[in-house]
């Protein structure tokens, strides 16, 4: 079995609050949070993660290379984070 086509749709990490956790017994990190496929800070402010694209995208890579799935790409990112993210010779994404 395998999926036609995954795709990375922004160029950013959330930091989602821990699992387990809800609505009004989030760790004071995420207080403002009310989805959390959507994390906040206390001010409204959305919370990022520092991962490089490029380990996200060699991910990808990978699980199109084991067979479980047939094509990988991006939504609504630019060409310089293309280049970033393909550096080291990793497949260029087959959509933007």
């Amino acid at each position: 079995d395998y999926v036609d086509q995954v795709l990375l749709h922004w160029p950013s990490c959330f930091d989602k609050p821990p699992k387990g956790s809800s609505p009004g017994n989030y760790p004071e990190k995420w207080a403002g949070t009310e989805d959390p496929m959507f994390p906040k800070d206390k001010d409204g402010n959305l919370l990022h993660r520092d991962v490089p694209l490029s380990d996200t995208w060699a991910a990808m890579c990978a699980e199109k290379k084991a067979g479980k799935v047939r094509s990988i790409g991006v939504s609504n990112f630019s060409k310089a984070e293309i280049e970033e993210m393909t550096k080291g010779g990793l497949e260029m994404p087959a959509v933007n």
